[in-house]
């Protein structure tokens, strides 16, 4: 494989993408050919945590943007079952990542793609802000307020977007009630449908302990304000290594990482907001874009 210059688009590609170019459009529009298979190449900028209200219990959904500098935006990878997939195609958040995909059939966000996870394979992972921040910050978008004025163009906004907060106010964390009964009855139906000759059984699905929501401002100059769950692998991946703190240490460790430090006063704080498919008003958010403030 080619050594790659990391320091931004331009390195995967003869050709870089232009400032003309529309960075805040979906992804790459799977309706001209509805069911075919495609390869696509994407920067992974949020992965979210499993969750058994999908009605596939055992999968997350992954998502970021197009490495196509002719075709740049958006792509949401769903249903993705994590330990399903081939022998070092495991992959975290700002990896570069290729897979054959064909567009979600019957929803509606251009940008979700459903993925075949065997094909999956991790090319290389951009550890510093400043090699991010060439691909994300020409995704920032003016404001969360804007559209919501319009419910039509509200609805047919993009599905993803990235919006950087005027202020954050609170990290609000309330106590998770557990399962529901339809919940545990998912569970119940994959560990009825495991098979032992596959891949290994990852174990029952835990909840964690709280459920967090992000309550702060968007840069309109009127906003009276957002407060929006958060789906982060790493706000539930935090809660599971830390299960043995009682409830008052959990509640200080999961402000001091998600609130005090990467939304602090020296970090150039965004969001990234996904749409949700059963409330199609409603954004949660997918994860945090924290580079150090310039």
């Amino acid at each position: 494989m080619p050594q790659l210059d990391l320091a931004g688009p331009a390195a995967l590609h003869s050709e870089p993408p232009t400032a003309d170019r529309d960075h805040s459009r979906p992804g790459p529009d799977p309706r001209a050919a509805f069911d075919q298979l495609a390869r696509l190449r994407l920067l992974i900028t949020v992965k979210t945590a499993p969750d058994p209200a999908d009605r596939h219990e055992r999968t997350v959904y992954a998502a970021g943007i197009s490495a196509d500098p002719f075709r740049p935006g958006w792509i949401r990878l769903t249903s993705l079952p994590i330990h399903e997939l081939g022998p070092g195609a495991a992959f975290g958040t700002y990896d570069i990542i290729s897979v054959d995909a064909r567009p979600a059939a019957g929803d509606p966000r251009h940008e979700n793609w459903r993925p075949l996870p065997r094909t999956l394979v991790r090319e290389h992972h951009l550890k510093r802000w400043q090699w991010r921040q060439p691909w994300l910050d020409p995704y920032l978008g003016e404001s969360l307020c804007r559209p919501r004025r319009d419910r039509d163009a509200y609805l047919d906004a993009p599905a993803l977007i990235l919006v950087r907060p005027r202020r954050v106010d609170e990290l609000v964390l309330v106590p998770h009630p557990g399962w529901t009964a339809e919940q545990r009855r998912r569970l119940d139906g994959y560990a009825l449908r495991y098979d032992p000759s596959g891949t290994p059984d990852p174990g029952p699905l835990r909840p964690p302990r709280f459920i967090g929501a992000y309550r702060y401002r968007c840069p309109a100059y009127d906003c009276d304000g957002h407060q929006q769950t958060i789906r982060d692998w790493e706000f539930v991946a935090l809660q599971h290594r830390l299960a043995g703190l009682p409830d008052d240490r959990l509640r200080a460790a999961l402000t001091t990482a998600f609130l005090d430090r990467i939304c602090g006063p020296d970090r150039d704080t965004a969001f990234y907001l996904g749409r949700s498919s059963h409330q199609p008003d409603t954004y949660d958010v997918l994860g945090v874009y924290w580079p150090p403030r310039r």
